[in-house]
């Protein structure tokens, strides 16, 4: 949702979406956490694979996960993040 990069923070890369049609929803709980970053900018693969597992084991990102094939196939066109 945050970038440095001008144009890519979640709020103005959703509204230059929506000028070409697209949709942006934020699947907050399909992200990595702060631990799997860390170990990302690291390049310590291991960690961050394991990290994001377990992310991706939790109930809220079980819901989002499923929100965001919903979303996919009611509208194809979507942008999921």
């Amino acid at each position: 949702p945050l970038s440095r990069r001008p144009g890519f923070s979640k709020t103005s890369l959703a509204a230059s979406l929506a000028e070409a049609g697209i949709d942006y929803v934020h699947l907050k709980a399909l992200g990595t956490p702060k631990r799997g970053r860390d170990a990302a900018k690291k390049g310590d693969v291991a960690t961050l694979e394991a990290v994001y597992a377990d992310q991706l084991e939790l109930p809220e990102a079980q819901a989002q996960a499923a929100q965001m094939l919903a979303l996919a196939a009611e509208k194809p066109s979507a942008l999921l993040c």
